[in-house]
């Protein structure tokens, strides 16, 4: 079996999340911005350290499916959230560079 060649945008966003995994996190959200409209693109629960590279792989699949004819830059928001938590614990951005 061929070994899986990772994009450096996936390799961030497991590493973003093996941290938030071991801070307590069960939950990512996922948000776009373009111009001044903010919208959900997904949400992902996180039940086992196992689970974050598939989960990364999915969060990464959702940005780059995301209006993927903007030629415009995309700004992401991935929330990490505890447990029936409200607030949110950490953020990170993700800027998508014009079209796929």
């Amino acid at each position: 079996m061929k070994a899986k060649k990772w994009n450096p945008q996936e390799r961030s966003v497991t590493r973003w999340l093996a941290r938030q995994f071991k801070g307590g996190c069960k939950r990512i959200v996922l948000q776009s911005r373009v111009d001044d409209v903010v919208r959900d693109v997904g949400e992902w629960s996180l039940d086992s350290m196992r689970e974050v590279p598939l989960v990364a792989e999915s969060i990464t699949d959702a940005m780059n499916g995301a209006e993927p004819v903007r030629l415009e830059p995309m700004l992401f928001g991935l929330f990490s959230f505890e447990e029936e938590s409200v607030g949110h614990i950490a953020v990170a951005f993700v800027l998508r560079r014009g079209p796929l």
